[in-house]
């Protein structure tokens, strides 16, 4: 796999690891990002001695492609769709459209298996040329280590902690934090985990960066907020609503692409853009104690009964069985 540092990395980890307390002999091998430019020359490379199945994502699958060994593609998100055009750059939309799309198709043209990880970018898969029909397998979450602790405030005595958790860019939907906080005014409290840098950032009084962070300052995060904040614009999946989700915490997310389907009806959710309503269910939150304490504890249910790693690493065990025999 390419080390790109985002989701998908989370995902070969917990991957591999969960295939590895299971019995399965499952190796990573990490490669430079920078074969994302010229995943052909990956060709030149062989697998680990002994290797049975081979399973990678749809950026550079098909340079795996080995003689005897079924491939699996997992497509972890839909970027080369057009729909997404409006938050790139014009260099991304012509990576997008001249190498990435070229190199996917052949990645599905090579695959035994192909996979994706919600039903909404199995949906965008449909609609495209590709020859196989994906299976979906969601994302999952150690729920070891992602756990409710302390009893949220909700605001009783202080301010409402609200949390921000992702990459900083308009598809995220970062630029309607600022006007959600200004509405909202001192009773709430805005922390960003996030990459970017707070002098750039000018936030208001009542947001703080706390910058990028080990999964273990992630963690207490969620633990520590009243609730999680997710404005984006686009989701293929939803980790970090599932992270919240995990530790008891309910969560603010847009009504689009995979979102309600991760957080389902164990959160509130908003129309794109819609300042308004991002600012009435802080405010509902707040003001609704207990509602907002079952929530959170729906959310822990709802990870555990849909998203368990147990449950992911047992699907994909299946279907390596079945491409096996």
């Amino acid at each position: 796999a390419l080390r790109v540092n985002t989701g998908v990395d989370v995902f070969t980890q917990r991957l591999a690891s969960g295939l590895q307390q299971h019995g399965v002999d499952a190796e990573i091998t990490w490669y430079n990002r920078k074969y994302e430019f010229a995943p052909s020359l990956l060709k030149r490379y062989e697998p680990p001695q002994g290797t049975s199945l081979i399973h990678t994502n749809a950026i550079n699958g098909f340079a795996f492609k080995r003689p005897g060994l079924p491939l699996v593609i997992t497509k972890h998100d839909y970027s080369t769709d057009p729909q997404l055009n409006e938050y790139r750059s014009v260099w991304r939309k012509l990576y997008h459209s001249l190498l990435l799309k070229n190199f996917e198709n052949l990645s599905f043209e090579s695959a035994t298996a192909l996979t994706t990880v919600s039903h909404f970018t199995a949906s965008v898969i449909a609609r495209s040329k590709c020859p196989l029909t994906p299976t979906v397998i969601h994302n999952s979450v150690p729920l070891d280590r992602f756990v409710p602790a302390g009893e949220p405030a909700y605001g009783a005595g202080g301010q409402f902690r609200l949390l921000y958790v992702g990459s900083w860019s308009k598809r995220k939907g970062v630029d309607l934090l600022f006007q959600i906080m200004e509405a909202l005014g001192s009773d709430f409290k805005l922390r960003i985990v996030s990459d970017i840098n707070e002098k750039s950032l000018d936030p208001l009084d009542n947001m703080t960066v706390v910058g990028p962070l080990d999964q273990a300052s992630v963690i207490k995060e969620y633990q520590q907020c009243d609730a999680l904040v997710t404005t984006s614009r686009s989701e293929a999946f939803g980790y970090t609503a599932l992270e919240a989700m995990a530790c008891g915490r309910p969560v603010i997310a847009t009504n689009n692409t995979a979102l309600p389907e991760v957080v389902g009806d164990t959160g509130l959710l908003c129309d794109v853009d819609d300042v308004g309503q991002f600012v009435d269910a802080a405010l509902f939150l707040k003001n609704h104690p207990v509602e907002a304490r079952s929530l959170g504890m729906a959310a822990r249910d709802r990870a555990e009964a849909v998203f368990s790693e147990e449950k992911m690493i047992e699907q994909y065990i299946d279907l390596y069985r079945s491409l096996l025999n």
